[in-house]
C-alpha cells in the first residue's frame, strides 16, 4: 500500500504519546510505502523545525529518506483544486500522481 501523509499526521506521530503514533508503527513495520515530494518533505522540515527542533527533524527526516519503504515522487500536473488549505494542494497532486491507495 502507498500512502501521502499530511504533515499534521506526521506532527501527531513524533511525539512517544502522539495520537498518531500508530503511523510511526506501521511505517517501521513496512505496512505502506510513504510517498512524498520535494515540496512536502520541505513542508515537514520546516513545521518539525517550528514544533520541536532542528535535530528532531534532521532525525525524522533522515530515517523517512533511509527507509526501503519510501518513494519520492514529483508530480508533473497540478490539479488546483479548491481546497480548504490551498497548501494542501501539494499532497493530492502528490497522491493523484503516485496512484497511491
Amino acid at each position: 500500500m502507498k500512502a501521502v501523509i499530511d504533515t499534521n499526521g506526521l506532527l501527531n506521530a513524533i511525539p512517544k504519546r502522539g495520537s498518531k503514533k500508530w503511523l510511526y508503527h506501521a511505517f517501521i513495520a513496512g505496512s505502506f510505502t510513504w510517498v512524498f515530494s520535494n515540496e512536502i518533505l520541505t513542508e515537514y522540515d520546516e513545521l518539525i523545525c517550528q514544533k520541536f527542533s532542528q535535530d528532531v527533524s534532521n532525525y525524522v527526516l533522515s530515517s523517512l529518506l533511509i527507509a526501503t519503504n519510501h518513494q519520492r515522487f514529483e508530480p508533473s500536473y497540478k490539479y488546483n483544486l479548491p481546497l480548504n488549505d490551498p497548501d494542501d494542494t501539494k499532497f493530492v497532486d502528490c497522491a493523484v500522481g503516485a496512484n497511491v491507495d
